[in-house]
């Protein structure tokens, strides 16, 4: 008798990712409310042959409990949670859902520029509690024929750049190691080489780059400093990347305009000093949240665990 291998959907994921598992002869269990923490039980674990994960750490633990796990699907792009050395020493195959969510992400990016320049959250509730000052007060930066410098330029942040090139004429440079020049001028953009001075030289920095420990807090107070006080930090990619608590530093004395973030170093954000900033947008962890962008990524994760059980390679393998 054949048993069905076990596929374990460890958090929410568009109803079409479900029906494509669906399809083929598998055990699927989708915790939809599973917390980012984990709660899976152990003894689902030991059985389970396939994992679809969003937030979910996939450590050692996690990896020692399930004795017969071959794939590993992430739900996105970014594998940061899970421990992919650990799970290659395994024989176990790692895979994401490529540029899945690229264009959602860059749409949510520009959207934070806009937002963070032109203050629309302080501008909201001075609106709402009934004043029409800041008309006469303020004067903000403006987004057209600006400099805006991308740090890391994958598919988010090439998105990025032919938004604000074709829609806003900005000028934009990028840092990169991994791109050729070259690369970067068929895009029209200028590359980087020096990180300190993309940040002085810069009107707008949005960050797109994954969270490893070359960028873990390159962010740092030090480059804050470094930045125009008309400038505005953007921050889609990993809280990690920036020093949240110089950040807040830096905000609340008004050394920067101002920043949109949408990733912070500890998530759900429930108590925090950027609750009580006028400078600041804040999103919760949303670049990826449409239906589009949701819809593609749970497809692709679903056939990314198909293919492995199958004994085909995964068009989305992660290596370490």
């Amino acid at each position: 008798m054949t048993i069905r291998p076990v596929v374990l959907v460890t958090g929410p994921i568009h109803a079409d990712g479900l029906r494509k598992l669906g399809d083929f002869d598998l055990r699927v269990h989708h915790y939809d409310a599973a917390k980012p923490g984990g709660g899976i039980p152990e003894e689902d674990l030991a059985v389970a042959d396939a994992l679809i994960v969003r937030a979910m750490p996939v450590d050692i633990a996690a990896i020692e409990a399930a004795p017969r796990l071959r794939v590993v699907a992430k739900h996105g792009a970014g594998v940061n949670n899970i421990d992919v050395a650990a799970c290659q020493r395994r024989g176990i195959v790692v895979t994401n859902t490529g540029d899945a969510n690229s264009d959602s992400v860059a749409q949510l990016a520009v959207t934070l520029i806009l937002s963070a320049q032109r203050r629309i959250a302080a501008v909201h509730a001075s609106v709402a509690n009934g004043s029409y000052d800041l008309h006469r007060q303020r004067i903000f930066p403006d987004l057209m024929g600006r400099k805006i410098g991308l740090v890391g330029f994958g598919a988010i942040g090439q998105r990025v750049a032919r938004i604000c090139r074709m829609g806003f004429e900005a000028a934009v440079i990028a840092y990169d190691p991994a791109m050729t020049p070259e690369v970067m001028a068929e895009a029209g953009v200028e590359k980087c080489t020096d990180l300190d001075d993309l940040f002085v030289t810069c009107d707008v920095v949005s960050l797109h780059v994954p969270l490893n420990p070359a960028t873990h807090r390159m962010v740092s107070a030090a480059r804050l400093a470094l930045m125009k006080p008309t400038a505005v930090l953007v921050n889609t990619a990993r809280g990690e990347v920036v020093d949240e608590a110089a950040l807040i530093e830096a905000l609340r004395k008004g050394r920067i305009w101002g920043a949109g973030l949408d990733a912070f170093e500890t998530e759900p954000l429930l108590d925090s000093p950027l609750f009580g900033l006028s400078n600041v947008i804040l999103s919760p962890h949303i670049g990826g949240a449409t239906e589009l962008s949701r819809i593609t990524a749970a497809v692709r994760a679903a056939e990314c665990v198909i293919e492995v059980l199958a004994g085909r390679t995964p068009k989305y393998l992660i290596g370490v």
